[in-house]
């Protein structure tokens, strides 16, 4: 599945036409898939080639977007909750631990 800004934007539930933090989103998707990269022992052409982000892996960026967004010092002043846990026990289910 292509991570799009669409998407993202959409999952955010930012309001159509809303264009005034496209490059902040798009600063953070590839922050995102560095990290959920990272935690499948991968690299970020190894887990998006041609930016074809696998299934599994969706919900995940989608949760590292969505704290980097959300509790960025733009939009709330309140401490960002961990996503840790969650993220690791669905990354956890396709990691490949022979790397």
């Amino acid at each position: 599945m292509k991570l799009t800004l669409a998407l993202v934007k959409n999952h955010l539930r930012l309001p159509d036409g809303y264009t005034d933090d496209d490059e902040r989103i798009e600063a953070f998707m590839a922050s995102a898939l560095r990290e959920v990269a990272d935690r499948l022992c991968l690299s970020t052409d190894e887990l998006a080639p041609d930016g074809d982000v696998p299934d599994y892996a969706i919900a995940p960026v989608l949760m590292v977007i969505d704290r980097l967004y959300n509790y960025s010092s733009h939009v709330s002043t309140v401490r960002p909750y961990d996503v840790g846990e969650g993220l690791q026990w669905l990354l956890n289910l396709n990691r490949d631990y022979s790397k």
